[in-house]
Parts: C-alpha cells; sequence; structure tokens
C-alpha cells in the first residue's frame, strides 16, 4: 500500500509544476526550513489526519505557501503599500494555493482520483512575518479524497473466508436483466436472451441475438390507377418514409375532323378546363383623316357617325375674332373682318380715322408739329448729369465734403469752397503738403500723438532704456487736464520708469534693484532683466504691467541641471533632451524611470526650516508619466502629496498630514508645459525639508514598478522659496541666489493730489496727499495722478 506516499508525491508535484514555487518540503510545522539555503519561493505539506471510508480514504492537509517579502531603507512613498512587497507575495502566494484546489476541484487530479471532498470548504488563512526572514503567505487546509487501495486478500496470510461479490447486468437504459454473486476468487458465465424484432401488426417477427445485428429487408410499393394498371412500382428500406408522386394525365383537344387543338396534362386526382378558340374571327375597320390627327376603329358590321367640325377664326393677337360649326368632310369659309385705326397727336387731338381690310395695308399722312428738344446739364468731368426740358427748372443740388471718407456737411454747389485748418486755439496750421486730385484734396499734417510717441521713446533710448508695447498706450487722454500725472508700463531706462504723462520728468518713477531678475517677455519666454532695470511682465498678456516683488532667495543650489550632485537621485536617471523649456536659453532635462522594481524620484533637500510658510514651484511637461510632487519633514509623518496629470495639469489626487498644511495650483503655458506650485505652511521647525518628484508608474502608483529607461517628464527651474507666494523664476547655478526687492519710488510730491493704483486684476490702491510715491507690490497696469 502507497497511499500516504501518493499524497505527499502528487501534491509536491503539482506545487513544482507551478512557477511561483521552487522548493518543496513535508512534516510537521516545526520543520519548515526557515534558513537563506531554501530557494523560495517555498512550499510545505503537513498531513493533519486521515479518515476511511468503504471505498475511499480521506485526507486532511495543510500546505504553507510563502515567500521572503524584500524590505528596503528608503523613505516610504506609499502608506497604502508600504516600501516592501508584502502585498505581492500574498497575491501570488494565494494564486498558488488556490490553483492546487482548483486542480483538484475540477482539473487533472480530479480525474486521477485525486479530488476534493465534495462539498467540502478549504480554507485559507494569511501570515506575515509569521517567521525569521520576513516570510508571509497562505495555510492552506483541505480534506482530499483518493481510493481506498487496502485489501485483506492475496496480501498477508488471514484467518476466514472472503465476502462474495455481488453482480448485476443492465440494458442501455438502466434495465436490470441479471442479477446474483460471485464466489471471491470465482467466475461466472451468463447466458443473454435473443431480443425479438415485429412490426406493428405482427405481419413480420424476427429475433437478432445478443450482441448481434439484423438487415430488415425492402418494402415494395406499387400504385394502380381506376383500370388497374400499374402506374408506380417502387422498392424502398425498410423503416423508411416515402412519399410517391402519382404520374398526370394528358388531355387531347381536336376538331370534329380530327384537327388537333392543344394537348394538356391534368394532374392525378384533379380536374382541368380547357377554352378552344373560336375558328372564325372578323376584325375591325380603321378610320382616320389624311394627317392620323383623328384615328378610331368600327367593329365588322359596324356603324361610325364623324363628329362635326369646329373653326375658330384669331387674328395676329390671338384674340378670337370668328367661329363656325360644319358637318365632318365638308368645306368651309371664312370672312374675317376690318380692322379700325385713330391717328391723332401725342396730347390726345385726334386726327384720322378708317378701317383697314383684313391682311390689307394703309398709308396715313398726318401733318409735322413744331417740337422743341431738353437741354442736357453737367458737370465737368460728367460725374453729374441730367436733362431740363424746354422752358423748365433745374435746381442743382448741394455738394457734400467728406473728411477721411466721414461726411462733414453739405456746401453750395458752383461756389468756392474755403478750407481753414487750424489747431485747438484757432491758430492757423499751415499743412507740409496739399495736394487736390480728381476731387480729391489731400492734406499732410503732423500727427501731434505720433510726435509724442517719438520724443517720449527718444527720452527712454536716453537712459539706457528702450519703448515698448507702444500699441498699448492709452493717448486718450494725452491732452486732457486730467490726469496731471501718469505711469503706463512702456518707456523705461537704466534706474527710470518714464511717465507718460507730464513728459517734462514730473513724475518720473527711480527704479532701484541691485540684482538681476526674471520676467516673461513678449514671446512668453523668461529672461533676465538687468540690475535696477524696470520689469515689464507679459505672463497671460500682450500688454505688460509693471512687476513688482519682494526679495526673495531659491534655496534650491543648481535651478539651470538637475543631473548636479546637490540632488537626491534614486531609482531615476537624467537624459539631456535638448527640447526648448519656457526658460530663454535653457534646455530641457528629462527624468526617466530605471528598469529597478522600485519607486523612481528626484529630491532636493533644504536644512533647519523655520516654522513658517514655504513655496515650491518648477517647469514640468509629460513625456510618458505623470508626477507626484512630495514634501516632507525630517519625519514622513510630517508631509504633503500631490499626484498631478500632467496631460491637463488636473489633481489626481492630494494629501497631507502631521505639522504640515499647504494648497497647490498649476499655471498652463505654450508647447504643453505647466509651471506647478505647492504652497507649504509649518507648524514648527524641523531639521529638513525634503522636495520628492516622483515619476509615476502608467497606472499613477508611486512605488513597486519597474521603469523602461525612456519615459517620465522634462523637469526645469525648481524653486524654493521662504514665501507663502511663489515669485518670478530665480536662476541658480551651484548656490543659492537671492533676487532683490523692487523699489520703485518718486520723493518731493506737493500739494493736493491723489494717486491711484491699477492692478492687472483692475483692482485699485489709492493714496491721498503722499510727499513719497513708493509702488505697491504687485502686477500694476496703470499709475494716475490728479
Amino acid at each position: 500500500m502507497t497511499t500516504y506516499y501518493n499524497i505527499l508525491e502528487t501534491i509536491k508535484n503539482q506545487l513544482l509544476q507551478d512557477p511561483m514555487c521552487n522548493s518543496v518540503t513535508e512534516g510537521s510545522i516545526w520543520e519548515i526550513d526557515l534558513s537563506k539555503q531554501t530557494i523560495a519561493p517555498y512550499a510545505h505539506i503537513q498531513v493533519n489526519n486521515a479518515s476511511i471510508k468503504e471505498f475511499t480514504n480521506v485526507f486532511n492537509v495543510s500546505v504553507f505557501c510563502m515567500d521572503i517579502v524584500d524590505k528596503t531603507t528608503d523613505l516610504t512613498t506609499d502608506k497604502f503599500r508600504g516600501n516592501d512587497n508584502e502585498q505581492d507575495v500574498l497575491n501570488t502566494q494565494y494564486a498558488v494555493g488556490t490553483r492546487l484546489l482548483e486542480m483538484m476541484r475540477r482539473g487533472d487530479l480530479r480525474e486521477n482520483n485525486f479530488a476534493l471532498v465534495d462539498g467540502s470548504q478549504p480554507s485559507l488563512e494569511s501570515f506575515t512575518e509569521r517567521f525569521e526572514n520576513f516570510w508571509a503567505g497562505w495555510t492552506i487546509t483541505f480534506d482530499v479524497e483518493v481510493p481506498n487501495e487496502m485489501t485483506i486478500c492475496n496480501a498477508v496470510p488471514i484467518s476466514g473466508d472472503c465476502a462474495n461479490a455481488n453482480y448485476t447486468i443492465t440494458d442501455t437504459n438502466g434495465n436490470t436483466l441479471y442479477s446474483g454473486t460471485i464466489a471471491s476468487g470465482g467466475s461466472i458465465s451468463q447466458q443473454i436472451t435473443d431480443s425479438s424484432i415485429s412490426n406493428s401488426d405482427d405481419s413480420y417477427t424476427a429475433n437478432v441475438a445478443s450482441q448481434g445485428s439484423l438487415e430488415l429487408p425492402d418494402i415494395t410499393f406499387t400504385v394502380n390507377n381506376s383500370l388497374g394498371t400499374d402506374v408506380i412500382n417502387e422498392t424502398i428500406p425498410s423503416v423508411t418514409d416515402k412519399t410517391l408522386v402519382a404520374p398526370d394525365g394528358s388531355a387531347v383537344v381536336e376538331y370534329l375532323d380530327g384537327t388537333a387543338i392543344s394537348t394538356n396534362s391534368v394532374a392525378s386526382g384533379a380536374s382541368r378546363t380547357i377554352q378552344v378558340p373560336n375558328p372564325i374571327v372578323c376584325a375591325d375597320a380603321t378610320v382616320h383623316n389624311t394627317d392620323d390627327s383623328f384615328t378610331t376603329t368600327v367593329a365588322s358590321g359596324g356603324d361610325l357617325e364623324l363628329a362635326d367640325i369646329n373653326t375658330n377664326l384669331n387674328d395676329s393677337q390671338g384674340t378670337l375674332i370668328g367661329a363656325s360649326t360644319s358637318v365632318s368632310n365638308s368645306d368651309v369659309t371664312l370672312v374675317a373682318p376690318d380692322s379700325n385705326y385713330t391717328v391723332e397727336y401725342v396730347n390726345g387731338t385726334p386726327i384720322e380715322t378708317g378701317t383697314i381690310v383684313s391682311n390689307g395695308s394703309k398709308t396715313i399722312q398726318v401733318t409735322n408739329p413744331i417740337v422743341c428738344a431738353d437741354a442736357t446739364v453737367s458737370n465737368s468731368d460728367d460725374s453729374f448729369t441730367t436733362t431740363v426740358s424746354s422752358g423748365g427748372d433745374l435746381e442743382l443740388s448741394d455738394s457734400t465734403l467728406n473728411l477721411n471718407t466721414v461726411d462733414k456737411g453739405d456746401f453750395v454747389s458752383v461756389k468756392t469752397l474755403d478750407v481753414n485748418i487750424v489747431d485747438e486755439d484757432s491758430a492757423t496750421i499751415e499743412p507740409t503738403t496739399s495736394i487736390l486730385n480728381n476731387n480729391v484734396l489731400s492734406l499732410a499734417i503732423r500727427n501731434p500723438e505720433k510726435l509724442f510717441m517719438d520724443m517720449y521713446e527718444g527720452k527712454a533710448v536716453s537712459h539706457g532704456g528702450a519703448l515698448e508695447a507702444s500699441s498699448c498706450v492709452d493717448l486718450s487722454d494725452l491732452f486732457d487736464a486730467s490726469p496731471v500725472a501718469k505711469i503706463e508700463p512702456s518707456a523705461y531706462g537704466v534706474g527710470k520708469l518714464i511717465a507718460v504723462k507730464p513728459l517734462n520728468g514730473g513724475f518720473d518713477l527711480d527704479v532701484e534693484r541691485n540684482t538681476i531678475a526674471t520676467r516673461v517677455n513678449s514671446s512668453g519666454l523668461v529672461e533676465n532683466v538687468s540690475a535696477n532695470v524696470p520689469r515689464l511682465d507679459y505672463k497671460n498678456s500682450t500688454c505688460p504691467v509693471i512687476l513688482v516683488e519682494p526679495q526673495s532667495t531659491n534655496l534650491v543650489t543648481n535651478s539651470t541641471d538637475i543631473s548636479d550632485s546637490s540632488y537626491t537621485i534614486i531609482r531615476a536617471s537624467v537624459i539631456d533632451n535638448g527640447i526648448d523649456t519656457p526658460i530663454d536659453g535653457q534646455l530641457a532635462q528629462k527624468l526617466v524611470a530605471t528598469s529597478d522594481t522600485g519607486n523612481h524620484f528626484l529630491r532636493s533637500v533644504v536644512s533647519n526650516p523655520t516654522a513658517s510658510s514655504y513655496t515650491v514651484s518648477a517647469y514640468i511637461k509629460k513625456s510618458g508619466n505623470n508626477i507626484a510632487l512630495r514634501v516632507t519633514g525630517a519625519s514622513f509623518n510630517n508631509r504633503i502629496e500631490w499626484q498631478i496629470d500632467l496631460t491637463d495639469g488636473s489633481t489626481l489626487s492630494y494629501s497631507q498630514a502631521g505639522t504640515f498644511t499647504g494648497t497647490t495650483s498649476v499655471e498652463s503655458l505654450d508647447d504643453d508645459w505647466l509651471r506647478i506650485e505647492a504652497r507649504i505652511t509649518l507648524s514648527s521647525s524641523d531639521t529638513s525639508l525634503q522636495t520628492s518628484f516622483f515619476v509615476l508608474s502608467p497606472s499613477n502608483g508611486v512605488g513597486g514598478w519597474a521603469g523602461d529607461g525612456s519615459t517620465g517628464f522634462y523637469l526645469a527651474g525648481i524653486q524654493i522659496e521662504n514665501l507663502s507666494e511663489s515669485t518670478s523664476y530665480i536662476p541658480t547655478s551651484g548656490t543659492i541666489a537671492t533676487r532683490n526687492e523692487d523699489e520703485i519710488s518718486i520723493t518731493g510730491l506737493t500739494g493736493v493730489s491723489t494717486i491711484t493704483e491699477t492692478f492687472e486684476d483692475d483692482t485699485t490702491n489709492v493714496i491721498t496727499n503722499p510727499t513719497t510715491y513708493t509702488m505697491s507690490q504687485g502686477r500694476i497696469k496703470k499709475v494716475i495722478k490728479v
């Protein structure tokens, strides 16, 4: 007997066929091999107990399917999945256990008499860190049923006799034909009775030996007609349905003289009516006129009365002037009446009346009256022309004066028009040129607004600056008394923001910022601006604003090269792709996930942050994967985590914990670039502020996945500031950098006045009677003084 061996071997062989099981042992739970020499993943078989039925044995078995959990010392990036592969181990080992159960329930093992007990419920219990070396997996407990191979005969000497065996013989319908007993070790011969075959009226009978065969004879069918003549004689196999077709009869029709008219088939058992044609037929006659406009037929021996003819006589205009009716086939003569005529002058005075014979002609002579011709009136180029009847009167309409295509009124025709050109004080202005051509007077006069803009630009150039966005300058109040002074973001120099009004310098502002700074230029790119030069910023607009910002420091050591050693890069690499970024002159670098399994990120660390506000910003563009921005303290318990869909900048998820709180925003830029910004508030000081940029998996997971070494995202211009809001980009290259505060001001103001600042969002700030004015921080689009 080898039943117990078979239990162990069968389970072991099935487990080793699974790709997620490398080795198998057996025995009690204390014999599980926990050494490092065991090749994981690993399974252990423990037979708990067995029970014996009449024909089968039932074994209760526990199988431990397990694998070693890989833990890492890296910072935990996913609170749900942790920093190990425990969930992966539980998933794969669950599959090993359930696959074994299903092979015993409905697979090859069941077909080989190795099956789960019908109706039993196997149990699976998970375990983690149950043994040393951080093993995890499942304990699968089940009842398996195998044939009972034990016999008391022909094995070992025993006392007593072996019991007889029972037998039963049934037909294919399950009916018992014979039954009896067979002595242990004996044999039996049973004679089987022949089967009997008959048709329904027993006119045919036969016997068939058991397991034999019988060929039934064919059946002959004969069909006779009413005269007793055979019309069908056919033989078909027995026990077969058959439809017989009786042949049609034939009917011949002829005249009495024997001339055949027709031969017709008549279906068996049916009747048929046969029509015979009339042997003599007289054709109709046809009656018509000479042009066939009338035609009809007359039956042989019939009568036809022709209808009368109606004749109409019309004149050349189609008017009916005569009509007649005559008997058909008779000639008709019609008489056309004479025409009447009247001749008169155009004023209605009659001259002569008379008649004209139809189709005749007549010459009528009248006296010639005296007629005076109309007069023609026109101007010199014939653009105006009209007629005046003899003895009539014509008043010429006024002419229209158009100034630059605009109607300025009418003046009397055929009269000199005086044009006076004066300024607002009625002083005469002489045009530089005057040309009269084709009734158009062109006067060239110097445009005062253009003259002003030339002087405005010249003043900017004299201060080492330039005039920008001249089309955005509002000149509608240039010659008005109010406002007395106005600043717009247009003309500037080194250390100067030049006023539109007054142009003599009474409201020019001094600019001080002893460091370079950046702005968004008219092309939408971030560019450097020299020290003490005001920044005209075009972000989100074709017309600039004046950008005024506080002092700020970029705490990132190298914002221009993310491959710099100041960054920590884990399971990721930096590729120089050479595509343009929103920063003028800086090419993009791509952070890609390597093929190592885990999380993939780049980290920048700021030491000893204070309990205050910090802002993290960066330029990002998708190249296959989305991003997670995580900002933590020295402890992972204090953090914010923000996952972003880089396709459209939408938030996939956001969470915060511990002493960290935050808000986020995304700015969409050209060419699918985004500038992301996270604002973090620390409620207490910390030993470090760690900012990590994670490459997310295709399913937007942080850890536990392997990259392809080529996809990720572009990253540029990382900036960390100790402010509650981000400011303009501060480039760094090897050390942190500070941009000084923008100070734009004027002193020595006197008198009663009000200064109004208008911001980009059209909100205002009003300052009353200042002696010194300093421009507010923000995005200013206009300053006026009244």
